[in-house]
């Protein structure tokens, strides 16, 4: 769990964890992204850390830190689908 929530109550992550001010516009809660590719200076090569959104974006970024500072852990996964979660879920048993 990010130290910065840790020392907060459950309520309280669950309200604020997760999401930091948009340095650019000062929005408070995090925006929904509605894209669903993002530019890339060639194919293969990103420019950011996000290329298809179903791979994730910040919309489900901030989704993660929250749950994950709910659940008093230090990551937590989003799944575009129950298929996603389904496969993830059975790769991690032997």
């Amino acid at each position: 769990m990010n130290d910065k929530w840790a020392k907060l109550g459950f309520a309280s992550r669950a309200i604020h964890a997760g999401s930091e001010p948009d340095p650019v516009h000062g929005g408070v809660n995090p925006s929904i992204e509605l894209s669903s590719t993002y530019a890339q200076p060639y194919p293969g090569s990103l420019a950011s850390c996000y290329d298809y959104s179903r791979c994730g974006n910040p919309t489900v970024m901030a989704l993660q830190r929250n749950l994950a500072s709910m659940e008093g852990a230090k990551y937590a996964l989003a799944m575009a689908n129950g298929m996603s979660a389904t496969i993830t879920a059975l790769s991690l048993l032997k």
